[in-house]
């Protein structure tokens, strides 16, 4: 039998949730429809 996984694992775990947090802030300081988003946001992004 086959050990189940939960949703963090089947997606990669951490690895995967760096490298898609990694995308999600590159998106917003290169993509002009994340202006908005990107404002909200602190200037230095190094603690988020």
């Amino acid at each position: 039998m086959s050990e189940r996984k939960n949703p963090y694992e089947m997606i990669g775990g951490a690895a995967k949730i760096e490298e898609l947090v990694d995308r999600f802030y590159d998106l917003m300081a290169l993509e002009e429809p994340f202006d908005a988003l990107r404002a909200i946001h602190p200037q230095d992004l190094s603690n988020s």
